[in-house]
Formats: C-alpha cells, sequence, structure tokens
C-alpha cells in the first residue's frame, strides 16, 4: 500500500515526496526479504528520473536477493533497465555484456532471441557509439526483421550508413523513418520518454547534413 501510494504523487509531479514515500516502501521491503518495491524503483529510477547509478544499484540488489540472472522489474527485464543505465553511463562494453545475459537467460527459460527488439536496439546503440558499425547494422536488422518499419531503427541505420559515407543508402532509410514518424509510428509510451525515442525534425535535420 506505501508503494501504491507514492504512484498517486508521481502522477501528480510531486516527485519529491513520491521518492520519499517509495523509498519507505523499498526499505519495508528488504527488510522482509521481498523485492517487489525495489523492482518498481529500478524501473522508476531510469525512465523517470534518469539515476543511472541508482537503478544499476537496484537490479544488481534484486538480481542478488533474487539469486537469479533473470528478473522482471515491472514489467521489464532488470537487465534491459541496467543495460541501458550502462549505455547512457558510455560504457557501452559492460552493457552489451549485460544485454547478451539478457537473451541468454530468456534463451533457458523459452523466449526466442531475436523476439526482444529493445535488447536488440540497444546492443545496437551500444556498438553504433563504438564506432562498430557492421554489428551495430546487425543488432538493427534483428529488430526490422520483427518490424520492418520501426522507425527508430531506420533511422538509427541511416545514420550508420550516413557515418560511413554511404549516403544513398542513409537518404533512402532517413526518408523511411520519415514517413512512419508522420505516420506516428514510433517508440513511445504514455508516461515517460524512451531513450532515443526518435522525432520529426531530427531526421529532418539528418536529411539536410547528406
Amino acid at each position: 500500500y506505501i508503494q501504491e501510494l507514492s504512484y498517486s504523487y508521481k502522477k501528480r509531479g510531486e516527485h519529491i515526496k513520491a521518492m520519499k514515500i517509495l523509498n519507505d516502501a523499498v526499505a519495508k521491503d528488504v527488510a522482509k526479504g521481498s523485492i517487489d518495491a525495489l523492482e518498481y524503483r529500478a524501473w522508476s529510477l531510469i525512465y523517470f528520473y534518469r539515476d543511472y547509478q541508482g537503478t544499476i544499484a537496484d537490479v544488481d540488489l534484486v538480481n542478488k536477493m533474487s539469486k537469479r540472472n533473470y528478473n522482471i522489474c515491472w514489467g521489464e527485464p532488470c537487465g534491459l533497465l541496467k543495460g541501458q543505465a550502462l549505455y547512457k553511463l558510455g560504457k557501452y562494453n559492460e552493457a552489451l555484456a549485460v544485454f547478451d545475459t539478457v537473451l541468454r537467460e530468456e534463451v533457458k527459460i523459452g523466449f526466442k532471441a531475436e523476439d526482444n527488439f529493445l535488447v536488440h536496439f540497444y546492443m545496437g546503440r551500444c556498438y553504433q557509439q563504438l564506432g562498430n558499425y557492421q554489428d551495430a547494422l546487425q543488432s538493427y536488422e534483428a529488430v526490422l526483421k520483427k518490424d520492418e518499419n520501426y522507425t527508430e531503427a531506420l533511422y538509427q541505420v541511416g545514420m550508420v550508413y550516413k557515418a560511413i559515407g554511404e549516403n544513398d543508402k542513409a537518404k533512402s532509410y532517413l526518408e523511411k523513418a520519415l514517413y512512419w514518424v508522420k505516420k506516428g509510428k514510433k517508440m513511445g509510451e504514455p508516461y515517460f520518454e524512451r531513450f532515443d525515442e526518435v522525432f520529426e525534425y531530427q531526421i529532418n535535420d539528418a536529411l539536410a547534413e547528406l
């Protein structure tokens, strides 16, 4: 109930009070050996507050307390949250290792590795930031195999081709991304903005630079 009380304050924009209440819920939960509130806080810290170090600490504690390599934090793999946090901190190789663990653990419990498009997308972003463009393209292609009109993947493929000087390919992918973003097809959540969510002006700026 304490955890649920924090939701209302968060949705009203009273974030300091929301987090004080949530922190109390986490402390009480952890003292009892429960990770429910901790999982919710990890999810909140990364998506609402961009607290990357806090997210990593919470996910690590979730894994330690559960003694499992694969846990779910508010509907998403906790490893996805940790990987994104590492990515935003510029720790790309560490992020890739975490994402790889998520995929391997999902295969163990019966999922297909290719189905977690968010993991593949952020693996692509890590490879792209490292300048490993071939692996970046492979990761984005894994996303596009699941959804050939995934705007953010189309945009990032275009940006990779732009970076390596293949401007015709870059233009083709960027124009596809522009078409779909105008149709309203892109990453979107009702309460928060996902990392690397693409907007029309970004695509137009990239096209203008070709």
